[in-house]
């Protein structure tokens, strides 16, 4: 590792994860880089940089991003000692599931709620077991 504060550095795993699931919540919630520039007083690219972690997301700016994007820090940040060690997924299957939880969680009504559970419980091949 160099001193050279000149030197080009690498993105770490870390960046990537986190912009990875910014750009996840971001196209979950249908909204176009310039849109969340625009929210955080950014330009599209420098919002593109935060989501390929070649610019690092400061704490304070993560907050406004949570708040832009409507969730908690926990969001971005739980499981990253986990996924620290693994690549950053680049499949469009952790932006399905996002898409379908934050679908889930609009539903006013628990009883629709309910039939939904159980529908995807009955295509998982999974036993109805627990009550939710």
């Amino acid at each position: 590792m160099t001193n050279n504060p000149n030197a080009p550095r690498s993105a770490r795993k870390i960046d990537r994860l986190i912009g990875q699931r910014v750009r996840d919540r971001r196209l979950s919630l249908g909204l176009s880089q310039e849109h969340v520039g625009e929210m955080l007083g950014l330009s599209f690219q420098q919002v593109q940089k935060y989501e390929r972690g070649a610019n690092r997301i400061s704490i304070s700016r993560l907050i406004e991003i949570c708040r832009c994007l409507g969730v908690p820090v926990s969001y971005f940040v739980d499981g990253v000692e986990g996924d620290y060690a693994q690549p950053v997924e680049r499949s469009g299957s952790r932006t399905l599931d996002i898409k379908l939880l934050s679908m889930f969680h609009g539903m006013a009504d628990n009883k629709t709620k309910r039939l939904v559970l159980d529908l995807m419980r009955a295509l998982a091949g999974e036993d109805e077991g627990g009550d939710v």
